[in-house]
């Protein structure tokens, strides 16, 4: 019926539909600004974040060991940031070639509770079992290898059982998990760990999926 109105009377309901809908408009409309702009506020915000954690852990790689409060600004300012991990990984693998274990376990027990990527939070999980298992915290060590990893860590979960197994004298069962490292790592295993189970003698056979 609106193509037969006259001009006057559409102006008129234009103008009552205004009136009772007009606030609903004027929230919405402001609504949908303050959402752009925070959108835009929090992209800006995100990319400077990361750009000065960045230039941040770049000096922290140049001289990590005159960098602690580097990576310990990195860690409060910036945790959400993959830099923060990665700066603690840094500080860990210092402080473990120093034979400082327990600085090197409150660093990857750090990137391990506060990590966003599931990758990062596997590597610190190994590395800290490395050092329980240097530390002899050997339960703690068999702990986090209870946990779920990717294949393609396989080898090394396998490699690093057979070290708990050997610091408790189970021979037996370091040489099965030691074997089964080697058949995971399809002939890419490290020297070392064919060192360690040369070392076991009387090789056994492990089964697939044993």
């Amino acid at each position: 019926m609106a193509e037969f109105l006259s001009d006057a009377e559409k102006a008129d309901a234009i103008k009552a539909w205004l009136k009772e809908n007009g606030t609903s408009i004027i929230v919405g409309v402001s609504l949908a600004a303050v959402l752009v702009f925070s959108y835009r506020y929090w992209q800006d915000y995100t990319v400077t974040q990361s750009q000065s954690a960045s230039n941040i852990y770049s000096s922290v790689q140049q001289d990590a060991a005159k960098s602690q409060s580097k990576i310990e600004q990195l860690k409060t300012d910036y945790a959400e940031t993959p830099y923060a991990s990665l700066a603690a990984l840094h500080a860990a693998k210092n402080y473990a070639l120093k034979g400082d274990n327990a600085a090197a376990i409150k660093e990857l027990d750090w990137v391990v509770s506060h990590s966003s990527e599931a990758l990062t939070q596997d590597l610190a999980k190994l590395r800290l079992a490395r050092v329980y298992i240097a530390s002899k915290q050997l339960d703690k060590a068999s702990t986090l290898l209870e946990d779920s990893f990717p294949n393609a860590y396989a080898s090394l979960v396998s490699e690093l059982k057979g070290d708990i197994h050997l610091a408790k004298q189970d021979i037996q069962k370091a040489r099965e998990a030691y074997d089964k490292a080697l058949l995971s790592s399809k002939g890419l295993a490290s020297d070392y760990l064919k060192m360690k189970r040369d070392d076991l003698g009387s090789a056994i056979s492990v089964q697939k999926g044993s």
